[in-house]
This record gives C-alpha cells, sequence and structure tokens, in this order.
C-alpha cells in the first residue's frame, strides 16, 4: 500500500470518526445535558482527530471547550491535567511554545500533586524538554530528560519509551558539544530497539545526530587495524 493510499484512508477514517462523535455527542446531550464530563472527554477526543489532522483551529476550540467543562465540573483534577497536556502539545505544533510551556507546567503540578508516581509526569516532563530544545536551552532540556528517564527507569524499566529518553538525552548532550556522552546514550537507546523492536522503524530513526557520528568515524580511522 503506497504511503498516499494510506494518508487517504487515514484521514477517510477520522472523518468517520468525527461524523460518529459528533452524533453521539448529540445523543449525549439529550441524555446528560450541555455540560458533562463525558461531553468533555468527546470534545477532547474531537480536538486530538482535528490536531493529528492538522486543523490547529478546529483543535483549539474543542480542546478549550473540554478544558473549560472540565475546569467547571471537576477542577485541579486528572482530567484537567490531561487537558492542559493536550493543549500543550497543540501549542508547540502552531509554534507558541511560551503558552506551550506554561501548560505543560500547570498539567506537570496536577500530576505531582495527584499522582506523583506516575508516566503521566514523565510525559509532561519530556515535552517540556522538548520545548526547551527547541528554545535552545540544551542543559534545560537534558535536566528534564533526565527526570523523565529516572521516573521511566523506575515504573516501566526494559520499554521502548525509555529507548526514546535515551535519544532526546543524546541529542541534548550532542547541543552541548558533548559528543562521548552522547554516544553512550545513543548506544543504550540502540540496545533497547534492537532487543525489544528489531525490525521496526524506531531502529532506522535511532541513528546518532551527525556531529555525533562524525565523531564516531572519527574513531573508526583512527583506531588500529587489525591484521588479516
Amino acid at each position: 500500500m503506497s504511503v498516499r493510499r494510506s494518508a487517504t484512508q487515514l484521514s477517510k477514517l477520522a472523518s468517520v470518526f468525527v461524523r460518529t462523535a459528533c452524533s453521539n455527542q448529540r445523543s449525549v446531550r439529550q441524555g446528560l445535558g450541555p455540560d458533562s464530563l463525558a461531553i468533555a472527554d468527546t470534545f477532547s477526543n474531537l480536538g486530538v482527530v482535528a490536531m493529528n489532522r492538522g486543523d490547529y483551529p478546529a483543535a483549539l476550540n474543542y480542546l478549550e471547550r473540554a478544558l473549560a467543562i472540565r475546569q467547571r465540573l471537576a477542577p485541579a483534577s486528572i482530567v484537567v491535567a490531561n487537558s492542559f497536556t493536550i493543549l500543550g502539545n497543540l501549542a508547540r505544533r502552531r509554534g507558541d511554545l511560551a503558552t506551550a510551556g506554561d501548560y505543560q507546567v500547570r498539567a506537570l503540578e496536577i500530576h505531582e500533586r495527584l499522582s506523583p508516581n506516575s508516566l503521566s509526569i514523565a510525559a509532561n516532563l519530556n515535552n517540556l524538554g522538548l520545548l526547551a530544545r527547541e528554545l535552545k536551552d540544551p542543559v534545560k532540556a537534558k535536566d528534564y530528560f533526565d527526570r523523565a528517564l529516572a521516573l521511566k527507569e523506575k515504573l516501566a524499566p526494559d520499554t521502548l519509551t525509555i529507548a526514546e529518553t535515551l535519544a532526546n538525552i543524546g541529542q541534548s548532550l550532542v547541543e552541548q558539544g558533548d559528543l562521548t556522552n552522547a554516544l553512550e546514550y545513543y548506544a543504550r537507546e540502540f540496545a533497547i530497539r534492537e532487543r525489544l523492536a528489531p525490525n521496526s522503524l524506531g531502529m532506522a530513526a535511532c541513528m546518532p545526530a551527525p556531529k555525533a557520528w562524525s565523531l564516531v568515524c572519527g574513531i573508526l580511522m583512527t583506531a588500529p587495524r587489525r591484521n588479516s
């Protein structure tokens, strides 16, 4: 199946989901009234679909409506934190990094208070690390990624999500000019992917950054050659 055909089918499936969700939303409204957490969930799902389709104005509309209901019916709750996280991801995609950071921090504060040992905290820390990297602050980015890695190693050891964080730390080290330590993280990432998903696209994607590869090539070029 071609990439174009696959993308077309995904778009059609997304459209079907939106129509079905809107129909369900009308049915739920009749049974639960205009404001309920179920309605908020529907708005949130519609927002995520719109965001993934690249329709950011529609996504923002749905996600803000979901947040408003959740803040009214379940203030300072996990579902509010989830709304903050998704809105932060949307803001990042739109290039509004300041707003994205604000949402991720607000989500992190709720998660740390209500679920101090959860992967949701690691997700927020990872998002903040990505934002810091885009803001050209690799030191702060690595700090966030280190904290995310510590949680993931505790709660989800030996998983692919750890490989992703190792790659992020490696990239942050490259941006700091610490290529030697960066390679150590890339090697750990590669080992996990090779063991857990040897035939996945992630294996192809886990190649170190060009600067790190330059260091690898330099090491190989200067290494003593073994006699055949």
